[in-house]
């Protein structure tokens, strides 16, 4: 006997009978979750249950599997301390978790598993997604009673399915997880491929040239070099990955850098994952994108290759080249691979625009709040990571202030909030805030907008009223923000941000697809005053599974067991980020040098020319970021002396 627990008959799956929520054999009717619809058998299911009494006459005992896991959605994941549920008075389940016990053992289980290393997808993540719990059971008075005790609402009292088979038999329940892994494998495809290990012929440690794309898949290629070059200013920071290809496991490669006195290279792993990384696909990529901070779990594994991101900041007093090797000990082999840096011996100006991540806490710390304190530590690691890499600056952008606010007062209470909040930065000597009072409105908003902004504008007549726009249908209501985020749905674009500013209102870019143009060049051709990407860590219900979200998971800050570690872990789009930083540090010298230099007002009117003036241009046609920037690097060797 197969049951679906199901709010409504329309969800079925071939071969259960539905239980719908005032079915007969639960003790009480029942509650229901609708959740994504990855996995046909747990895309919903029925919660507040209590007891479930289902007649059985075909045998004495019986195996009784249950589906016990809400999938979650969004930014919930379910998180019971507590559940006990007994089959016939036997107990199947009995936990009883504190907060800490509940995030390192279910919110962060499986971390260290890897792609293609431990499995495909089903073998990672998927399969233990359902709360499988099965039991053989003697029948009592020709029925079989479930009794589900949980706390954590709405999941309480959670079941998306049962199976009964007759004897001890786990064959109807393998049948059942051999179709799901079966449909979740067919509905999510892997388009990338393992390399193949027959090309692993020793232990080898290549280097990977300036200007490669940032992400990562699975490849290997033999012709790569062993040294390469870069060039970079003082204070520059420089980034770098290496990739070792190895015949041999290894569960423990020895790795050192060697670099002169004032360089501190920080050491990153790629970690394999199977990453989902546009909202619309529907296919998963093998990346190595997470770069893990703590070396101590790296591992080196037979035809997989691996690899390694050494990232230092050239010493402020550096005036000639210097190499920087990483040498690795794999199965009894050295191997040793170097980048040699080419110090241009000049000092570039600091952004002069904020750029970077809108961050907030993990979704576990909104269901069990650590002390402020503690709040305050592991935020301030957070920050710590994204100021390493990203340039942010005041004046900050305050995205949910205003909302939170106007969820429990008027708007002009609101306003007198605001009010009170900018004296007291004041007097800390802390600037306004952009102060937020749009996520994306739709058309037909602007009479409210008008209304929350001329309140807060009432109380606080400097307040920095800010938004963000994502449709061009919306132009209307730009004249009521002074600083206006948009992306490529609103449209970006020198003409288009001129007219804002002609508003008076400060154009800024957020959520754009290139993260190194918006950074950058495409930042400083639109005329664009700042720079958002969402978000720093925005996971969707299963940190490990990229699937079970409307949208896929954002985490520029992965999923780690320690947030204050003393390397962070970053994705690898943090580095696109640092690109375009660095890019425009270039920029903003070369504007300065061109102010009394015709060769600098040459190229940089010749790189004006070379960056399309708008998205849609840009898109179509996207210059090569890498060379542009080596153009201004050649003058600037040229100029400095060096």
């Amino acid at each position: 006997l197969a049951l679906r627990f199901s709010p409504s008959a329309d969800i079925s799956v071939p071969g259960f009978e539905t239980v719908l929520p005032n079915d007969p054999r639960l003790n009480r009717p029942a509650g229901s979750l609708v959740r994504t619809p990855n996995d046909p058998l747990l895309s919903s299911g029925l919660n507040g249950l209590d007891t479930i009494t289902v007649p059985w006459t075909k045998s004495a005992t019986a195996t009784v599997s249950l589906w016990t896991e809400d999938q979650g959605e969004w930014e919930y994941f379910p998180h019971s301390l507590n559940r006990t549920i007994t089959i016939n008075g036997q107990v199947v389940l009995q936990q009883s978790l504190t907060p800490q016990e509940w995030v390192d053992q279910v919110f962060l289980r499986g971390v260290w598993k890897e792609a293609m290393i431990d499995g495909d997808p089903w073998t990672i993540y998927a399969q233990d997604r359902a709360g499988l719990l099965t039991a053989t059971v003697p029948v009592v008075d020709g029925k079989i009673v479930v009794q589900v005790q949980s706390d954590g609402p709405p999941n309480n009292g959670y079941l998306a399915a049962m199976v009964i088979a007759p004897g001890d038999s786990d064959a109807a329940v393998d049948a059942v997880e051999a179709w799901r892994r079966a449909r979740y494998l067919e509905r999510w495809p892997v388009v990338d491929k393992p390399v193949n290990p027959a090309l692993a012929t020793g232990v080898t440690l290549r280097v990977i040239p300036p200007g490669a794309g940032r992400s990562m898949r699975p490849f290997w290629d033999p012709a790569l070099p062993v040294t390469t070059n870069v060039r970079a200013p003082r204070g520059g920071i420089v980034s770098v990955d290496f990739l070792a290809f190895a015949n041999q496991d290894d569960l423990m490669p020895q790795v050192q850098v060697n670099a002169p006195a004032g360089v501190s290279p920080q050491l990153r792993w790629g970690k394999w994952t199977y990453m989902r990384r546009d909202a619309g696909e529907r296919a998963l990529s093998i990346t190595a994108d997470v770069l893990e901070g703590d070396m101590s779990q790296m591992r080196i594994a037979t035809g997989v290759p691996r690899r390694i991101n050494v990232t230092f900041t050239v010493p402020d007093t550096a005036s000639a080249a210097f190499p920087v090797t990483l040498a690795m000990d794999i199965a009894g082999s050295h191997v040793e691979a170097t980048v040699n840096v080419d110090v241009i011996p000049l000092a570039l100006p600091a952004t002069d625009r904020p750029i970077g991540y809108y961050v907030a806490a993990p979704n576990y710390e909104t269901w069990f709040p650590p002390a402020p304190a503690e709040v305050d530590r592991q935020m301030a690691c957070d920050f710590a990571a994204l100021r390493r890499a990203a340039g942010f600056r005041a004046p900050y952008f305050d995205y949910t202030s205003v909302k939170h606010m106007m969820d429990k007062v008027d708007a002009a209470t609101t306003g007198r909030y605001v009010a009170g909040a900018q004296q007291a930065l004041a007097g800390a000597g802390v600037p306004n805030p952009l102060w937020s009072i749009a996520d994306e409105p739709m058309p037909g908003t602007a009479a409210e907008l008008k209304r929350v902004r001329d309140a807060l504008k009432l109380s606080a007549p400097d307040a920095n009223i800010s938004g963000h726009l994502n449709d061009a249908k919306v132009r209307d209501l730009v004249p009521l923000f002074d600083t206006l985020l948009v992306n490529n749905g609103f449209g970006v674009g020198a003409a288009l941000f001129g007219q804002m500013r002609a508003q008076n209102v400060v154009p800024w870019l957020y959520n754009m697809p290139d993260h190194r143009a918006a950074s950058g060049f495409l930042q400083w051709r639109v005329g664009a005053s700042g720079y958002i990407q969402w978000h720093a860590r925005a996971i969707t219900a299963d940190p490990r599974d990229p699937t079970d979200g409307r949208e896929t998971d954002f985490a520029v800050l992965p999923l780690t067991p320690n947030r204050c570690q003393s390397v962070p872990t970053v994705d690898a789009t943090l580095l696109d980020m640092t690109d375009g930083i660095a890019d425009l540090r270039w920029l903003l010298w070369l504007e300065a040098r061109a102010a009394g230099d015709a060769k600098a007002k040459s190229l940089r009117d010749a790189l004006f020319a070379a960056v399309p003036a708008d998205w849609a241009a840009y898109a179509k046609a996207p210059p090569a970021l890498p060379a542009l920037r080596g153009r201004i690097e050649d003058y600037a060797r040229s100029v400095s002396g060096g």
